[in-house]
């Protein structure tokens, strides 16, 4: 059994070891042949095998100029050798026995993904989700990309799609999504994995969060797609229309973003108090609901409840469901998914504010 770990490398010399160990966990007492190729996307610096000592294969490429993530992933792949590859994010985990359960589970499938954590200890899919998911085209247009990350996928080498190794991205950020469409439209055998075997980090050098990045990766996504011909005119419209809508909301998510820069948190909670509002629920549990959640002081303002439609996978310091509840009285309800907060607000009853008109008003009145 051959085995190649690609991982795209930009200021990411501090998870070399950790990754290689990671690794070492997982094969050794197997004795499965592994590389570990890292490819360096940041030309200020250079990386050396003989720097690093393991009983695993360690290669190394450096790119003398910045290439961005797809091509990068593309120049590990050309290297490789193993028969199963992973394409692993360089600050996100995997399990010690990874590569165990995911050959296991593999059997004549082309790739297997698994479940797994984000940071924050919430677990990627709750029980049932993925369990029925057959994994086709039609499947794709209705629930969209379910993967976190590439770092979930075991692949065999042979079935990574051509339709992603000959048109790779100039922006970070979509390029898993073009690897699992175009793995649907070759018509690849996929297998899904229950098992807790990865974590996805969401902070730090992780693109995730760069929300110009992904809006133009986004789009650049969409034209590749379209450009592939993989859907039909009536599916293409659909495809195009679901695609525009996601990234519509990178630019709200700018936006929110640019005020939570000039936020203060004690305008914040003094906004808040001084308008009687004391008990809150929070409307979406997710980026930007965190983000609130951090900032309110709960000697001021109590959060009763958060509300969100993955209220099986969220933890909080406080209950979560997936509507509101009436039996549960507050203040004001807050919606901060991010994204669909107002639309949200003409919809439930009572006193309701958004995160951004919350930041807003704060900020205007000074009230700390």
């Amino acid at each position: 059994m051959f085995i190649s770990v690609i991982i795209p490398l930009y200021k990411g010399e501090k998870y070399i070891s950790r990754i290689i160990r990671r690794v070492e966990a997982n094969v050794i007492t197997e004795g499965w042949e592994t590389e570990i190729i890292f490819v360096n996307d940041d030309p200020r610096d250079f990386f050396e095998e003989d720097c690093y000592i393991s009983q695993v294969n360690i290669q190394f490429i450096n790119h003398k100029q910045n290439k961005g993530i797809h091509q990068t992933k593309i120049d590990g792949f050309k290297k490789a050798k193993g028969q199963y590859l992973l394409f692993l994010d360089q600050d996100d985990t995997i399990s010690d026995s990874y590569f165990a359960s995911q050959l296991k589970k593999v059997g004549e499938y082309d790739a297997v993904f698994c479940n797994g954590f984000r940071r924050q200890g919430e677990s990627i899919y709750y029980p049932g989700k993925m369990e029925n998911c057959r994994f086709h085209l039609e499947e794709y247009l209705a629930i969209g990309y379910p993967l976190i990350s590439l770092g979930q996928m075991l692949v065999r080498k042979e079935a990574v799609p051509k339709g992603w190794t000959e048109n790779p991205m100039a922006h970070n950020g979509w390029d898993d999504h073009l690897f699992w469409i175009c793995m649907l439209h070759e018509q690849a055998a996929i297998q899904y994995n229950s098992e807790y075997l990865y974590v996805h980090e969401e902070a730090g050098e992780n693109a995730s969060f760069d929300w110009i990045s992904m809006k133009n990766s986004g789009i650049e996504f969409r034209d590749k797609v379209i450009g592939l011909n993989i859907f039909d005119e009536d599916d293409n419209r659909r495809f195009t229309d679901t695609i525009e809508k996601r990234v519509a909301k990178y630019d709200k998510y700018i936006e929110l973003d640019y005020l939570l820069n000039f936020a203060r948190k004690q305008d914040i909670n003094a906004y808040l108090y001084t308008n009687s509002i004391q008990t809150v629920a929070v409307y979406g549990v997710g980026v930007y609901g965190k983000k609130l959640c951090r900032m309110l002081d709960n000697q001021k303002v109590c959060i009763k409840y958060g509300i969100d439609k993955n209220a099986l996978n969220k933890q909080a310091a406080f209950p979560i469901y997936e509507n509101v509840r009436e039996d549960i009285p507050v203040d004001c309800i807050i919606c901060a998914t991010g994204f669909e907060d107002e639309a949200l607000k003409e919809k439930i009853t009572g006193n309701v504010l958004t995160m951004k008109e919350i930041l807003q008003k704060s900020k205007k009145c000074g009230c700390g």
